[in-house]
């Protein structure tokens, strides 16, 4: 799982307007109104991964990832505002498409092509939340026999080309 997310942080860090991507560990539980993250920021999480077993003790798995999104709260997008002013509040759905193109249909060595499921805004007072669900397929080799982490990565890799094909 470490090289998927790695892989999918990559490829979001190639989003500019990006300020903060890191694996979610609870960034937004908390009682006060400071996150320790910068804003937007991109939270990464294994939901689920349903995993079956193949041969010689290699595991496909459909993973479930979530992707957490936290935008600055911007309450001036009302048809009352100046127009250079309410196109600003509403950067948040640029950069939502910006993560779409970047994410949908994209897959590496390590995992196949990600494929969106759902979209959820998280109502909190501040700051402002998205929820994207999105899933793939991994392989897991590292129950064959014993690996260094390098064979490993190698041998996930050859099986996850081979599926893709």
């Amino acid at each position: 799982m470490k090289n998927v997310y790695k892989s999918i942080r990559d490829r979001l860090a190639e989003i500019a307007e990006l300020r903060y991507i890191e694996l979610n560990f609870g960034q937004l539980e908390g009682d006060d109104d400071q996150y320790p993250v910068h804003f937007p920021a991109a939270l990464i999480d294994f939901e689920r991964i349903e995993w079956g077993t193949t041969t010689q003790r290699i595991q496909n798995g459909l993973a479930t990832v979530r992707l957490t999104v936290l935008f600055e709260n911007y309450n001036m997008s009302s048809n009352l505002q100046p127009s250079d002013i309410s196109d600003a509040a509403l950067t948040e759905f640029t950069l939502l498409n910006q993560i779409q193109s970047k994410l949908q249909g994209y897959g590496s060595v390590y995992h196949n092509a990600l494929i969106r499921r759902s979209t959820v805004r998280i109502s909190i007072k501040s700051p402002r939340v998205y929820e994207i669900t999105y899933q793939c397929n991994i392989t897991d080799c590292y129950g064959q026999k014993q690996y260094d982490e390098g064979q490993a990565n190698q041998l996930n890799a050859d099986v996850q080309y081979s599926i893709t094909q």
